[in-house]
This record gives C-alpha cells, sequence and structure tokens, in this order.
C-alpha cells in the first residue's frame, strides 16, 4: 500500500501553484529569486506599471512569499518562503537553461 498523501497538503500545493501561475507574479519571482529589488527596478524590468507590480506584490506579502527591506525610502523585496525559492530553482532548471 502507498503512503496515502494528505489532502492539506495538495491543496496547499494548489494554492501556491495558482498563486506563481500568473505570468506578473512568475516574473516578479524570478527576478527576487536572484536579488531584492524595488518596485520601480521590477516595474521596468518586467516592463509594467508600477501600480500594477505592487498590487501582485502586496498579494505575494499577505501569502507570506515576499518580505522587503528599506534601503532609505525605497523599500527592496526578497522573498521569504523556502519553499518557494526551491520551487523556482526546479523551475529554473526547467525551463530558463
Amino acid at each position: 500500500m502507498k503512503n496515502e498523501i494528505p489532502k492539506e497538503k495538495i491543496l496547499l500545493a494548489v494554492e501556491g501553484l495558482k498563486g506563481i501561475s500568473h505570468e506578473i507574479r512568475l516574473s516578479t519571482l524570478c527576478y527576487l529569486s536572484q536579488q531584492s529589488m524595488s518596485v520601480n527596478a521590477l516595474a521596468e524590468a518586467i516592463g509594467v506599471s508600477q501600480s500594477n507590480i505592487s498590487q501582485h506584490l502586496s498579494k505575494m506579502q499577505h501569502a507570506g512569499w515576499v518580505t522587503f527591506d528599506r534601503d532609505g525610502t525605497t523599500k527592496k523585496y526578497r522573498i521569504t518562503d523556502q519553499k518557494l525559492l526551491k520551487l523556482l530553482e526546479v523551475l529554473n532548471e526547467i525551463y530558463c537553461q
């Protein structure tokens, strides 16, 4: 008999995958997996408005995926969720090399 996988673990995985399945969120997370960045730098790198990036960062911060450190008056965002970083490493290996 195979080990049973707890349903709550599956639901957590589904929610996490839904969360990164948006192009802007995934792009943002890919950049943040390399270095901490400001909203302005992320918006420029991804090619979207600052308000759009801010909305996505707010959702990711609420989910516990990112946080920020202040650098003077600038907020520099970084990934805090180690499981998410591991997932991004695997995605990078599969799709970005």
